[in-house]
């Protein structure tokens, strides 16, 4: 963990939010935190977007929130992406790269 309270290895990480069987893992408080603000107004703008015709009788269910809810992840989260739903572990570290030089330059520093 960076100084500013940053995980740049989400496996290390502590910031964790569930919602609906879903485990997302954040890299910081502060993208935790806007994920807790927005997930539950982001599902209702997404629903609003799609623009259905009024006689359309759509009902909404778990699997369309969880998407609307890894979409606000993704768009949020930006050094990779963990989460874990029944059992299973997603993962995405696009900057390991960043993440094995971090943890080599902090270890030269001990």
């Amino acid at each position: 963990m960076s100084k500013r309270g940053i995980f740049y290895d989400l496996n290390e990480s502590y910031y964790k939010y569930e919602t609906l069987g879903v485990t997302y893992v954040f890299s910081s408080k502060l993208y935790l935190n806007k994920f807790k603000d927005e997930y539950r107004a982001h599902r209702t703008t997404t629903l609003k977007k799609m623009r259905l015709p009024n006689n359309i009788d759509f009902e909404v269910n778990e699997e369309f929130n969880i998407m609307c809810d890894m979409n606000l992840y993704l768009s949020i989260e930006k050094r990779g992406f963990l989460l874990h739903y029944r059992g299973v572990d997603y993962i995405c570290q696009d900057n390991l790269r960043f993440v094995l030089q971090t943890k080599i330059e902090l270890s030269l520093k001990k």
